[in-house]
């Protein structure tokens, strides 16, 4: 799976791209010279079923998040 853009670096995860519309995020060698995607877990099994159930987050903390992901991405 070539990638065609990293889109940012942080700790042991990082961002990336390889069709230009969606983004991967986070890599890891899962068996000695096989490399793979990282999967996040939720708590509810995957990330659409854990968005529509949880309240919303104050506005205040969603302006910290998004401040946060443009700055690393700076």
């Amino acid at each position: 799976m070539p990638w065609l853009s990293i889109i940012g670096i942080g700790g042991s995860r990082f961002a990336f791209s390889t069709d230009n519309a969606t983004v991967l995020k986070g890599y890891e060698e899962i068996h000695s010279g096989i490399h793979s995607p990282r999967l996040a877990l939720t708590p509810l099994g995957n990330v659409r079923q854990f968005i529509r159930a949880i309240t919303a987050l104050p506005e205040a903390v969603c302006l910290q998040m998004a401040w946060d992901v443009a700055a690393g991405l700076e």
